[in-house]
C-alpha cells in the first residue's frame, strides 16, 4: 500500500500543531489550544485528525516532537501541564513512530529551507512558552539541551536565577506583573508605547543578547535560529538594546566570532513539522 504521508505533531506548552505533510510540503493543517496536554490529549487529536481527512492508521506514518526536556520516556514541561509518555505514543501509533524533542525537530528542517547553511555549526534556540535549544551542524541530527536551566544573575529578584526565568512567555507575565499589574498577550505586549511596557522590552533583549552570546561563544556557532512565539510576534526584540547587549564585556577574539555570526528569526511556522516528517520519512 502506498503511503500517503505524514502525519505531524508540533506539541508545545502552549499550541499544539497537526499536519499532514507529503514531499517536504504541508498539505493540511490544524492548530488548537488544548486545556488539557496529557498522552490521551495526543492521542484523541491525532485520531479526529485522520478521520476529518479521512486516513487510515497504516497509511501514514507519525512524527511528533514535544516541548519541555524528556525525564525517562515522559516528556513534562516546565509547567507541568504538558505530560506526554513516548512509549504510550508508540503503542498508539506504531514502534516506528519518530517522537523528539522540539528544538530537534527544529533543527532537523533547517535543510529543507536553509540549504546555504548545511555543513554550518548552529544553534536553535525557542522562545516560547519555555526556554528551549539544541546545538548542532545543519543537515545533521541535533542536540537538544535544557539551555533554560543557564544560570544568571536575576535582576526582578537580585538573586542567582537561570535564563529561563525571563526568557519564555512565563519569563513575560512575570515581568508584566512586576511593571504592569496584569497579563498582556506577548503578540500585543510591545505595541503599547508605554515607559513601563518600555522597561520590559529592554530587561527582555538585554537578556536575550546575553543569552545568545552564551550560544555562541559555547560551541563557536556560525549561525544562531530563533524561533517560538515570542520571538516572531516581537522582532523588535533584537533591537538596539540587543544588539549593545550581545557583544558587551567581549574580549576582541569574542567580539569578531560574535559579529561574524549570523543571526536568523525562522518564519516558517512549519519547520519543526517538515524536520520531523523527514526523521519519519527515514524511518520508513
Amino acid at each position: 500500500m502506498a503511503m500517503k504521508g505524514i502525519v505531524a505533531g508540533d506539541l508545545g506548552g502552549t499550541n499544539w500543531t497537526l499536519a499532514l505533510i507529503q514531499k517536504d510540503k504541508v498539505v493540511a493543517k490544524l492548530t488548537v489550544q488544548p486545556k488539557s496536554k496529557t498522552t490521551k490529549d495526543v492521542v484523541a487529536l491525532v485520531n479526529s485528525f485522520l478521520l476529518t481527512h479521512l486516513l487510515k492508521k497504516n497509511e501514514v506514518g507519525f512524527a511528533f516532537g514535544i516541548g519541555g526536556p524528556k525525564i525517562g520516556n515522559v516528556f513534562i514541561d516546565k509547567s507541568k501541564k504538558l505530560r506526554i509518555d513516548a512509549t504510550l505514543l508508540k503503542k498508539a501509533f506504531g514502534k516506528n513512530t519518530v517522537i523528539m524533542n522540539d528544538a530537534e525537530a527544529l533543527g532537523a528542517g533547517l535543510p529543507v529551507v536553509y540549504k546555504q547553511f548545511i555543513g554550518k555549526r548552529a544553534a536553535v534556540i525557542i522562545v516560547g512558552t519555555g526556554l528551549g535549544g539544541a546545538t548542532g551542524i545543519v543537515g545533521e541530527p541535533f542536540l537538544p539541551g535544557e539551555p533554560g536551566h543557564f544560570s544568571m544573575h536575576n535582576p526582578l529578584t537580585n538573586k542567582q536565577g537561570t535564563f529561563g526565568d525571563l526568557l519564555s512567555g512565563q519569563g513575560l507575565v512575570m515581568l508584566e506583573k512586576k511593571f504592569i499589574g496584569k497579563k498582556i498577550p506577548p503578540e500585543n505586549l510591545f505595541k503599547h508605547k508605554d515607559k513601563r511596557v518600555t522597561t520590559i522590552k529592554h530587561i527582555f533583549s538585554e537578556t536575550l543578547g546575553w543569552f545568545v552570546q552564551h550560544m555562541i561563544l559555547g560551541i563557536k556557532a556560525e549561525v544562531i535560529f530563533l524561533w517560538g512565539g515570542v520571538i516572531r510576534s516581537n522582532k523588535d526584540l533584537l533591537g538596539q538594546k540587543f544588539k549593545s547587549t550581545l557583544y558587551k564585556h567581549a574580549e576582541k577574539e569574542f567580539a569578531s566570532l560574535l559579529r561574524k555570526t549570523k543571526i536568523i528569526v525562522i518564519a516558517k511556522d512549519e519547520l519543526p513539522l517538515l524536520g520531523i516528517a523527514r526523521m519519519a520519512q527515514k524511518q520508513k
